[in-house]
């Protein structure tokens, strides 16, 4: 159950797309853990870590992402996070995030 400060699970599925009619109709958004959650073949990314200044995406299976991103940070054995202190950083790296997701 969600809190009253959350989107119900399922929610974001609807506002998705609503700010890039591009992009790819088979992404979910969706609470899970208390963030949001993006899914395609499963669970793709999540925003963590929510609280802090800053924002980090958490790319699930993110080792697994063939090339070279200087943003994506982590050298475990799946995870991979990419890390924005503002929206000004979040526009600048809109096309390598891009990247990231089409890889």
């Amino acid at each position: 159950m969600a809190r009253r400060d959350e989107p119900e699970a399922g929610a974001g599925d609807a506002t998705c797309h609503r700010g890039d009619p591009g992009a790819d109709p088979r992404l979910r958004a969706y609470v899970k853990y208390g963030t949001v959650t993006f899914a395609y073949g499963g669970d793709l990314a999540a925003f963590v870590q929510p609280k802090g200044k800053s924002v980090s995406l958490m790319f699930n299976r993110g080792a697994r992402i063939p090339g070279e991103f200087p943003h994506l940070e982590g050298d475990g054995p799946t995870a991979r996070f990419m890390r924005f202190v503002d929206k000004a950083e979040v526009e600048a790296r809109a096309d390598e995030l891009a990247d990231v997701a089409r890889a």
